[in-house]
């Protein structure tokens, strides 16, 4: 790529309690443009410092979510000298110290805008799901299912009230299909409920997340001893319903991970949990399991720990929930139905015994989710926001 393009890579990082796959993803990124040469300034501002800043600055915080004018013109002061034809900006999570005062202001000096939507708090929140430019309370038994699922936000009644009020504010302003050049989504189930939201179709596009190869397992892969569970360990992420039906599985299951349900993989039989550990050590595990499970309730953007366990060979098991099946697809591994105890014990059983090869696996992650590909589209994408401007 060319090294007139300039990227200014936005995110708002999440705190550091909470283990977080999109700050991994921004790191990521920022590391391989480096890397390449491409010109990168990083703009970050950090929950924690919002945390440590007390009650009084979170409330302010929560007030200015809609949008605060005396912030759109500090950020204009400062994007206005990189206003020169030739930078994007591309946004991560502009939640909750940018907002979309971001997008607004680079567009106002001319500045293209794109974002890579990891998360659905775009388009809804836990109790209401963004439809026609306007918030709205689901209406029948399985809209209310759908907007559960999204688990958007999981912060508290206040979370959910500033948020919501975000929102609502910003899409009757129409700001996300006229502050943003391009939005990026993770799989095309997320792109089908941004276009369902109100996003113009031709602004969107599907690049998955993806790292760096690390080289292809060893051709006769051991046979693992243990089912893997690498995650938060919160209810979102189904934690709590897959440590009771586990058992039914019959199978021993190492999980990693901590958070604020993590009592509840302790004394459960057949089950190792082995707390938060090392990239190094989870790395390992994987390299030593014989199968990766995921158990979450919610739509997931594209979980970063499919992806590494693909590219070391290791086959997934996964709910049929959201863009879930479409990184778990064909041979490289099974899918369960959402709540069912019995399939996932029949899926789990059918995985465990007849695993697929781990060249199989490995091929699927070097043909859709190798770093180099990722790369190439997203200069694509910078590419065609310069060529098309600011909305």
């Amino acid at each position: 790529m060319s090294t007139a393009v300039r990227v200014i890579l936005a995110h708002c990082r999440y705190r550091s309690g909470i283990p977080s796959g999109e700050n991994s993803a921004v790191d990521r990124q920022a590391a391989w443009m480096e890397a390449a040469g491409i010109p990168l300034i990083r703009w970050e501002r950090r929950s924690d410092d919002l945390l440590a800043a007390g009650r009084w600055a979170q409330a302010r915080a929560a007030w200015a979510l809609p949008g605060n004018a005396a912030r759109r013109r500090a950020l204009v002061h400062e994007l206005r000298p990189l206003a020169d034809g030739r930078t994007v900006l591309h946004l991560h999570n502009p939640w909750p110290l940018y907002t979309y005062d971001l997008a607004q202001a680079a567009q106002s000096v001319g500045i293209p805008v794109v974002q890579t939507l990891h998360n659905y708090r775009l388009i809804a929140s836990n109790q209401r799901w963004v439809s026609d430019g306007r918030l709205r309370r689901p209406t029948t038994a399985a809209e209310q299912a759908h907007v559960s699922a999204l688990g958007a936000m999981h912060h508290g009644r206040l979370a959910e009230w500033a948020y919501r009020r975000a929102l609502s504010r910003l899409w009757r302003q129409n700001q996300p299909a006229t502050a943003l050049t391009t939005l990026i989504c993770l799989s095309h189930f997320q792109q089908q409920q941004v276009i369902a939201a109100g996003i113009p179709a031709s602004r969107t596009t599907v690049i998955p997340n993806a790292m760096p190869d690390p080289g292809p397992p060893p051709n006769q892969r051991p046979a693992g001893e243990y089912a893997l569970f690498v995650g938060r360990l919160d209810s979102m992420k189904g934690i709590d319903w897959l440590m009771q039906a586990w058992p039914a599985c019959g199978l021993p299951l190492t999980v990693v991970g901590d958070g604020p349900l993590a009592a509840c993989c302790q004394g459960i039989p057949g089950v190792n949990w082995l707390g938060s550990q090392p990239t190094e050590h989870v790395q390992r595990l994987m390299a030593g399991a014989r199968l990766l499970v995921m158990a979450s309730r919610w739509y997931e953007g594209h979980p970063l720990v499919l992806v590494e366990a693909l590219a070391r060979g290791l086959p997934c098991l996964v709910p049929d929930l959201g863009g879930l099946p479409e990184v778990i697809h064909g041979e490289i591994g099974r899918v369960y139905r959402p709540g069912d105890k019995a399939d996932l014990a029949s899926q789990a059983q059918t995985l465990w015994h007849n695993p697929p090869p781990a060249a199989t696996c490995y091929a699927a992650f070097t043909a859709h989710y190798e770093q180099a590909a990722h790369r190439a589209r997203l200069e694509e994408c910078w590419r065609h926001a310069l060529a098309v401007g600011t909305p």
